[in-house]
Parts: C-alpha cells; structure tokens; sequence
C-alpha cells in the first residue's frame, strides 16, 4: 500500500527553449547527414562501377587460366604422342624424307579459254 507523502520522481517539465534547441540539434544534423549522403553518393557510384570492372576481370583471368591449362595439355601431348608430332608438322608444310607433294591450284581458265557461254 502507499503511504501517504512518498515522494514520487518530479517530471521535468518542458520548455519553449529546450524545443527549440532539440528542433535546431535536428536540423543541423539532417542538413551534415545530407551532405554526406550526396558526397557518399559519389563515392559508391565510384565503389559500384569497380566492383563491375573487378568482375569482368575476374571473369577473363578464369578465361585465360583455362586456356593456359588446355595449352598445357596440348604441350603435353606434343610432347609424349608421336602421332600429334607428325600431324603438327605436316599441318605446318612439313614432308617425310622421299615423299612427293602434289599441290593442286583453283586458278579459273583465263577468258580467252573459257569460251563464251553468252551463245
């Protein structure tokens, strides 16, 4: 049960004064938070157009290690496989010792041979 006469925590009553200084604590804050926001904006858009760049990167380097381990193999093989050796060297021109190349050439028939097909 109460008793009579506690004394109970007084309420601070609220001021004109202290409004106005808690409305103007505000406004400074949201005009520094604002310009914050515009000079970050910046910033990310600068942050977000390299992380792009940094994925695009990141894409070719996968790329090219890939290649370089399919260059690999092919080094490999080059190596180890007398079959690749020869079909190498022949797609590069090269002939075996006593072997004749014929090459065929698609020269069309000068006009005079060709004859005239307009009759």
């Amino acid at each position: 049960m109460m008793e009579y006469g506690t004394n109970y925590p007084k309420r601070k009553k609220v001021g004109g004064f202290s409004i106005m200084w808690r409305l103007l604590i505000c406004i400074i804050v949201t005009i520094v938070f604002s310009v914050q926001i515009y000079t970050f904006g910046d910033a990310f858009k600068y942050w977000w157009g390299n992380k792009e760049i940094k994925k695009k990167y990141t894409q070719l380097v996968s790329q090219l290690e890939q290649q370089q381990e399919m260059m690999k193999k092919e080094i490999l093989n080059l190596k180890n496989n007398k079959l690749a050796q020869e079909r190498l060297a022949r797609e590069m021109g090269y002939i075996k010792p006593g072997e004749v190349v014929y090459k065929f050439i698609n020269n069309p028939l000068p006009p005079l041979l060709r004859g005239n097909k307009s009759r």
